[in-house]
């Protein structure tokens, strides 16, 4: 059974740029750093339900890797990772979003 936070493979072309360990921020097609609003303002209303699921599996991937991070005595990273995690919690509400977007309004 799939859950939230069991999306490999579920969300195609969203799930290969959405943010990981090495890569912690949304990317474009292109490889391109973006944020969630961003995103969000672009992708056609019948997706932004995938995009949030996505969206909310990252922030759950980056903070679980903090955890592990501290718990394995590597405070440096631990702290990234929870810094990346908290970032993409933010862009949730608007904040952090490309400079592009905001350009567009």
């Amino acid at each position: 059974m799939d859950s939230l936070f069991d999306d490999v493979g579920r969300h195609g072309d969203l799930a290969a740029r959405a943010p990981s360990t090495d890569a912690p921020y949304w990317r474009t097609v292109a490889g391109e750093r973006t944020s969630f609003p961003a995103l969000r303002a672009a992708l056609e209303p019948e997706r932004r339900e995938e995009l949030d699921e996505a969206h909310a599996a990252a922030i759950f991937r980056l903070a679980r890797a903090a955890i592990s991070a501290q718990a394995t005595g590597s405070p440096r990273e631990a702290r990234r990772l929870a810094h990346a995690a908290s970032r993409l919690c933010q862009e949730t509400v608007g904040l952090w979003a490309s400079p592009s977007l905001l350009a567009d309004r």
